[in-house]
């Protein structure tokens, strides 16, 4: 008997949680909008204004003798910062800095030389290896934040976020520290340390590439 009961009061809990996700997702964008910046307003975490220059990575997986690159955009500071935005400043020249590095390249903003095998990403479905950063305050805010979904109550602590493609150590030997994802990683997550300790870093890994120098 109460087990039963028990199944009863949760499948009455699912009907609810699922009125609620309902009521949200018959909102308009412009209603989802409004909420999304009156939560803003609360928690101070606007999203990061982040713009895109063209830059040139080499794949994983390739020898840097077959000369292939991928076309990307790489993270710079965006512009005309609106009101939901913030400009991560700090966050995207670190950024820009390890994976521009001289001494440890892992991108170019230089179109590779004629001849190379160039793959512009923007018009094929390619998982590119990322790095991501992310900058936690300090503490969380003193006073929950109520979800603009759910209606629930919730701690928050406020943090930024940006991300950028990168590639194998340009001008690399085969082989050599750089040139897989396993050891290009800790060089580019020791650069980044450097630059600031607190950031909390994470890698996503190069997905298949149908690609095949012709």
């Amino acid at each position: 008997m109460g087990r039963r009961f028990y199944h009863q009061q949760r499948a009455q809990q699912y009907l609810n949680e699922k009125a609620i996700i309902d009521s949200w997702m018959d909102k308009t964008v412009s209603e989802k909008q409004t909420a999304y910046e009156a939560t803003v307003s609360v928690t101070g975490n606007k999203k990061s204004n982040v713009g895109q220059e063209p830059g040139y990575i080499i794949p994983f997986g390739y020898s840097q003798a077959d000369d292939i690159w991928l076309k990307v955009g790489l993270v710079k500071e965006g512009s005309n910062t609106a009101p939901s935005e913030e400009s991560a400043a700090p966050m995207i020249g670190h950024l820009r800095t390890a994976v521009l590095d001289a001494a440890n390249k892992f991108a170019q903003t230089a179109a590779p030389a004629t001849g190379a095998f160039v793959t512009d990403v923007a018009r094929k479905k390619i998982e590119l290896p990322r790095v991501r950063l992310v900058k936690p305050a300090a503490a969380p805010l003193a006073n929950k934040v109520t979800s603009r979904i759910t209606g629930r109550k919730y701690t928050y602590t406020k943090k930024d976020s940006v991300s950028c493609p990168f590639g194998q150590k340009i001008g690399a030997a085969a082989g050599a520290a750089g040139t897989t994802f396993e050891n290009a990683t800790p060089l580019l997550v020791a650069a980044l340390r450097t630059l600031d300790p607190d950031y909390k870093i994470y890698t996503s890994p190069q997905g298949k590439l149908p690609i095949s120098k012709v």
